[in-house]
């Protein structure tokens, strides 16, 4: 018996794929949106979201970007 069958899961839980699905707009996430729509909106040149390992700025962009098209 795999872990999956085991907990029952329906799909793994850790992958190296950002899912769209997972996103949680946390107030930290939600404030980095409206600080980067700014920067977009008022066409700044460059802006930095920065952060550790796995606390979101990938999915963060993706979800950017989604918003933007």
């Amino acid at each position: 018996m795999d872990f999956l069958e085991y907990y029952k899961l329906k799909e793994h839980p850790f992958s190296n794929v950002v899912d769209k699905r997972f996103y949680y707009n946390s107030p930290q996430q939600s404030s980095a949106i409206k600080k980067l729509r700014y920067a977009i909106d008022t066409r700044k040149g460059f802006a930095v979201v920065i952060g550790k390992i796995g606390t979101g700025k990938t999915t963060l962009a993706r979800r950017m970007l989604d918003e933007l098209v």
